[in-house]
């Protein structure tokens, strides 16, 4: 994995650093096509912070479930069994709350879902 995260790296920054030091040392041209090409190059560096997660929740089962207890706020879901009321207020039937009715039991086995919507 750590090697694949690399060599992404140094092949998505690598066009914008050619095109920087190019810049430094020579006249760069001022046609079209290089300016659409200065574009992609930059597109691509910041394409690798978009493939990075993709590397490792594909290649790590530990990121993918830390990546899950994080977008869960550190809550796990309501698993089958749970008992979890909605307390409802206004028109139109909104939803103001979602309590888990025994938050202080560790166990989640052969309890029922209950969800009530107004």
């Amino acid at each position: 994995m750590l090697v694949l995260v690399v060599v992404l790296f140094a092949l998505l920054w690598l066009p914008i650093h050619i095109h920087l030091l190019a810049y430094f040392f020579y006249e760069l041209p001022n046609g079209r096509a290089y300016m659409a090409a200065a574009v992609l190059f930059s597109c691509l560096a910041y394409f690798n912070s978009c493939v990075n997660p993709i590397i490792y929740n594909h290649a790590s089962k530990e990121f993918r479930d830390a990546f899950l207890e994080v977008a869960r706020c550190g809550r796990s879901q309501p698993a089958a069994g749970d008992t979890v009321t909605a307390a409802c207020a206004g028109v139109g039937g909104s939803v103001i709350a979602l309590a888990d009715n025994n938050a202080d039991d560790t166990s989640r086995q052969g309890r029922t879902v209950n969800v009530t919507v107004c």
